[in-house]
């Protein structure tokens, strides 16, 4: 029952602190820190370096630290350029407008093409 116990003090520590703070990387930092606790006890310094250690050394680890290292880089590129603005009023427009029509002639849902998108596609993807 003990061994129940300390396997989920740390995810129910999670939750709690997630929740109660709105902060999760600081949770997720801090259940680290007390799952390290709750397994190496006395030596709780050098086993939390080994783990790291450990997975910080696998191959697949370092693949998908890289990619998400990139996309947020490159996200954090187009949110200072102004480009995903630019790219919402260019789907914004093109939504919206067509060249041949006016304002006063635009229909109400979207151009013809955006209509029969959702027509065709959209019941696909409703459960």
């Amino acid at each position: 029952m003990a061994e129940i116990i300390m396997a989920f003090a740390p995810l129910v520590f999670l939750i709690v602190y997630a929740l109660k703070t709105r902060k999760m990387a600081d949770a997720m930092i801090l259940a680290t820190l007390l799952a390290m606790v709750l397994l190496h006890r006395q030596h709780f310094l050098t086993g939390a370096i080994d783990a790291l250690y450990g997975a910080l050394s696998n191959s697949s680890y370092q693949f998908v630290l890289c990619i998400t290292i990139g996309f947020g880089g490159m996200i954090t590129l187009f949110q200072e350029s102004g480009a995903l603005m630019g790219f919402r009023d260019l789907l914004r427009r093109s939504w919206w407008t067509s060249p041949t029509w006016t304002r006063a002639a635009r229909p109400r849902h979207g151009t013809p093409w955006c209509r029969w998108r959702f027509c065709w596609w959209g019941p696909r993807y409703l459960p």
